[in-house]
């Protein structure tokens, strides 16, 4: 079960409620100052979106005012949110989906993401990420990945309703989920039930390695498969010894990591 919690994690935080109901000015005003600055498309880091004040420009918005963020559903820095803006046309406005990951108080851009009208942004031009395998990493965009590792991969059915695609890459032992083309989660696995082709580059560990290997190469104070790992960098390993032994790195943590949290939303 908690293998598949963490699949449905970010996707739980991203959806909105049925009724719109708008954000409280608070909320809004604060989302709002996160959101300052340039944002660079996961796609294609020569596509930017700015934010200055109110006003969007760039990426597939062209240009537009926020006018009304609503429904926001999720945490503090990883949350859901229905978002409507201007059109420059008198009472038209228009929907987009918007929702955003580890956009934190202070600022911190370590796994900051903004997905918005079916595209993802991050506040850097170049990627970060902690620990990689086979020469992906969470953030890559999908197509990038397929490049490395010499094909798109095999989708994965979906046991669950509402969780992202995944695809397999069944020869090296790798999964790895799927948001708007971004990839938000890796998992190694044994594809034989014995042997575990690939492994973390930074640490050397794979999946067939026991904890107190993990506890000892992440300086992991407690480790174990009931609850996400942190590893640094907001990256998070979650352990499935049930005899799969598969190790999935991840985004998704169990709380916000800030410990902070926006006024509650009204609804």
């Amino acid at each position: 079960m908690k293998k598949r919690m963490f699949l449905q994690g970010i996707a739980t935080a991203l959806l909105c409620l049925v009724m719109a109901v708008p954000a409280l000015a608070a909320d809004q005003e604060e989302i709002t100052r996160r959101l300052q600055g340039t944002w660079y498309d996961v796609q294609d880091p020569a596509i930017t979106l700015q934010v200055d004040g109110d006003m969007l420009t760039g990426g597939t918005i062209g240009k537009a005012p926020i006018e009304t963020i609503y429904n926001v559903a999720g945490g503090d820095a990883t949350f859901g949110a229905g978002l409507m803006l201007g059109t420059g046309r008198s009472q038209e406005l228009k929907e987009v989906r918007f929702g955003a990951v580890n956009l934190t108080r202070n600022g911190s851009r370590k796994h900051t993401y903004l997905f918005l009208d079916g595209a993802v942004y991050r506040t850097t031009r170049e990627p970060y990420y902690n620990e990689s395998v086979q020469g992906i990493y969470l953030g890559m965009a999908q197509k990038d990945a397929a490049e490395v590792l010499g094909g798109p991969g095999k989708q994965v059915p979906q046991k669950y309703p509402g969780t992202y695609p995944e695809y397999e890459y069944r020869g090296l032992g790798i999964r790895f989920t799927v948001q708007d083309g971004m990839i938000i989660s890796i998992t190694l696995f044994n594809p034989d039930g014995r042997t575990c082709p690939s492994h973390f580059e930074n640490s050397g560990l794979n999946c067939n390695d026991p904890l107190s290997a993990y506890a000892a190469k992440y300086g992991l104070q407690d480790a174990a498969a009931d609850h996400a790992n942190a590893i640094g960098g907001r990256e998070y390993l979650w352990f499935n010894m049930d005899g799969s032994n598969t190790v999935t790195l991840s985004l998704q943590g169990d709380g916000e990591e800030d410990g902070e949290s926006l006024p509650a939303a009204v609804g």
